[in-house]
């Protein structure tokens, strides 16, 4: 009965540790989050700065007739645009502040944090060579072992039950009262006997108790297993995404740095005359939109190593009751 109650225990203790661990994945993903608005807004008001540079090169051209109105008139909607995107990335700012208040337990009034950029967000390298026995951590494996253990002790309790419940020896190698008084009084060795075959004799109960806990051993070992296979195969998916995001990474930075010079050259270009309107409107909305592309690949990265984090158990170890 102890095995069961420990087991039960430690099947207790890896659920409430899991959903701590979900909790604060929670938490990281929601602070990079509002880190990521936090550089948008930066790269929002950049796309101000650019626009407003736009227009007022294209209203400078047109009132000088060297270029048509609708040029200024569409780099005006253009900085329109970006000054409402501006606007709602403040509002999803105090949104994801509030929401990570509330996982923290702190009240949303006065509460601040600390970091401006996913720039100083530092991604850990994975070492080769990582041993599978860090899986062993995962809370939710703990808890398939500890049911798989419940199970095979509720097995042992159930066959239990068939064995009257009597101590043969008293001390050493002395016999037990009870064993006596079986052997030398019939009367009670009868009326005990009746109460040991009634109790056996139950329309086959008990058996059925021991068919039903059996099967619950074989269900819980069944889910054990479907536990380690996922918690392998979360990681191989995971490890993977790792592996691309940091790609992707790459190359979102190195397209970005591509679009920054070429909308510097079409801006230069355009002022000079050499280069149309149609031209550094497209370079520009092509920074723009890389500029955010960069930004949630790198909010991509670091959610995929939280995810990463917590399926190799997030450092949990289970304590010994």
């Amino acid at each position: 009965i102890y095995t069961k109650a420990v087991a039960d225990y430690e099947s207790r203790a890896a659920q409430v540790a899991d959903v701590a661990l979900t909790t604060l994945g929670t938490s990281a993903s929601t602070y990079f989050q509002l880190l990521l608005i936090r550089d948008k807004i930066t790269a929002a008001q950049q796309n101000v700065a650019n626009a407003q540079s736009i227009s007022d090169i294209a209203t400078a051209r047109v009132e000088a007739g060297v270029a048509v109105p609708i040029e200024a008139l569409q780099q005006q909607i253009a900085l329109q645009r970006e000054m409402a995107a501006l606007s709602s990335l403040k509002q999803s700012e105090l949104s994801a502040l509030a929401s990570l208040a509330l996982l923290s337990g702190n009240g949303v009034q006065g509460y601040s944090i600390n970091g401006d950029t996913l720039a100083d967000i530092n991604v850990p390298t994975i070492a080769p060579g990582i041993p599978s026995e860090l899986l062993l951590r995962r809370p939710d494996l703990v808890q398939a072992e500890a049911n798989l253990r419940s199970a095979t002790a509720s097995v042992d309790i159930v066959r239990n039950d068939y064995f009257p419940d009597i101590a043969l020896t008293s001390n050493l190698s002395a016999g037990s009262t009870s064993l006596t008084e079986l052997v030398t009084s019939p009367d009670t060795f009868l009326n005990f006997n009746a109460s040991v075959l009634q109790t056996l004799l139950d329309n086959g109960q008990r058996s059925r108790n021991v068919e039903r806990t059996q099967l619950t051993l074989e269900s819980s070992f069944s889910d054990y297993r479907k536990a380690v296979l996922n918690a392998f195969n979360e990681i191989e998916v995971l490890l993977s995404n790792m592996q691309v995001q940091n790609e992707l990474v790459e190359v979102s930075l190195q397209s970005l740095s591509a679009a920054e010079e070429s909308f510097r050259i079409a801006q230069v270009r355009y002022e000079e005359g050499v280069t149309d309107f149609q031209t550094v409107l497209t370079t520009q909305n092509t920074l723009f939109s890389s500029r955010n592309s960069y930004l949630d690949t790198k909010l991509s990265q670091l959610n995929t190593t939280v995810n990463l984090y917590q399926a190799l158990g997030g450092g949990w170890e289970k304590e010994t009751p």
